[in-house]
């Protein structure tokens, strides 16, 4: 049985194919139909989608991939998967890029875990060692943060800085970039600390997103232990396959 699944980030978008839950493929990907074209040419017997993309991007990866003959499946955020019970209230409400991620990390370290996916958002999540989700926090990734101050401001003009550093800047490229790194790596030890409080224990980390190396790497000897795992939402999405095939979520 060949599975192929897809994590459709803001911007972004990650494959795999996996047979019989051994991964056999899977890279980076545009979402235009050429590429939906090769993808199908895999022959996959089923198609999983994660995807934070908008209605009309779904419609879309649903009209490219029917011409194949492949209906995709899109997973949502559910009240409890895998171990993991969301604190949501209505859980629907939930990324589902966050919630797949959660289960790959807890089903990792079921000790407890703080997840980050550092991406156009970055998102902080909160699983405590019984697999319930303590909570999480949302804030702008490096981008958008940086860009927030471009588009809204009159004389916040910069070429890139010359580093990356956490350093102090002295003119305002490194001060605006500088600024958005620390307040990142400033949200996960804030969050590691808010966990310890709650449930007495440090948590492991993992990272995942396109600046999870940055963040860990400017963290120093605080990212010792953490985890960076380039596919975690996909490792969550095997997850709730699986359950699915179980009944079990």
């Amino acid at each position: 049985m060949l599975s192929l699944q897809l994590d459709v980030g803001n911007t972004a978008t990650k494959w795999r194919l996996m047979d019989r839950g051994r991964r056999v493929n899977g890279g980076r990907c545009s979402l235009d139909a050429e590429s939906l074209d090769r993808l199908a040419s895999l022959s996959p017997d089923e198609l999983w989608v994660a995807s934070v993309a908008s209605d009309q991007v779904e419609a879309q990866l649903c009209r490219d991939f029917q011409r194949h003959g492949l209906k995709p499946e899109f997973v949502r955020a559910a009240n409890e998967c895998a171990g993991v019970r969301n604190s949501y209230a209505e859980p629907g409400k939930m990324g589902v890029d966050r919630w797949l991620a959660m289960l790959g990390a807890y089903r990792a370290h079921p000790g407890g875990v703080v997840v980050v996916d550092a991406g156009t958002a970055a998102t902080i999540d909160l699983v405590a060692p019984d697999g319930r989700h303590i909570g999480g926090y949302i804030l702008p990734g490096f981008r958008l943060m940086c860009s927030s101050l471009t588009g809204s401001t009159g004389r916040v003009r910069y070429d890139n800085a010359a580093e990356v550093s956490l350093r102090p800047g002295r003119q305002t490229a490194d001060c605006v970039e500088g600024a958005a790194w620390l307040a990142l790596v400033s949200a996960v030890s804030g969050a590691i600390e808010q966990y310890t409080v709650a449930e007495g224990v440090v948590p492991d980390v993992v990272l995942t997103g396109g600046d999870a190396q940055v963040i860990a790497g400017l963290a120093g000897s605080r990212a010792a232990g953490w985890s960076i795992v380039e596919e975690l939402v996909l490792d969550g999405l095997q997850l709730a396959v699986q359950a699915k095939g179980s009944g079990g979520g």
